[in-house]
């Protein structure tokens, strides 16, 4: 019955260490994610997408079909040079780098919520950055644009 319980001691220790290892890193990437260019968050239901263009362009697009209507953009097409990159900052400001890794355009939410944050691209067409509590300290108040 000792070894039994040690046995069950050792295995649920060994199980929190791998939980807390994988937690560890999953925060890690989310406070420090890259979209690069021609990558693209979507929707759960497929109507939305917010993508990295390779002219410097992030932009929000409702999709129907094979048809693409843009409904909201970072405004930054041409500016800088390539490649682009949006990354979700440790501050949790979200910014559109260019190559020089000069910063073309930002939420302005650092220092806003609690890390990890997280960019959903919602169902209802708005794009929103969270804090670790679900709070959205940023939308970019497309919702329901078509």
């Amino acid at each position: 019955m000792k070894i039994s319980l040690s046995l069950f001691l050792i295995f649920c220790l060994f199980g929190l260490i791998v939980n807390y290892t994988l937690h560890k890193e999953e925060r890690r990437a989310t406070d420090q994610s890259t979209l690069e260019e021609n990558r693209k968050l979507v929707s759960k239901g497929g109507k939305y997408i917010a993508i990295m263009q390779t002219d410097g362009n992030f932009v929000i697009y409702s999709v129907n079909g094979d048809k693409k209507n843009p409904i909201w953009a970072s405004n930054t097409m041409g500016a800088g040079k390539g490649p682009y990159r949006l990354i979700m900052q440790e501050d949790g400001n979200l910014v559109v780098y260019d190559s020089a890794k000069k910063s073309l355009w930002a939420s302005n939410t650092n220092g806003k919520g609690k890390r990890p944050y997280k960019l959903r691209m919602q169902d209802d067409g708005n794009l929103v950055l969270y804090s670790s509590d679900n709070a959205p300290i940023w939308a970019s108040n497309t919702m329901g644009k078509i």
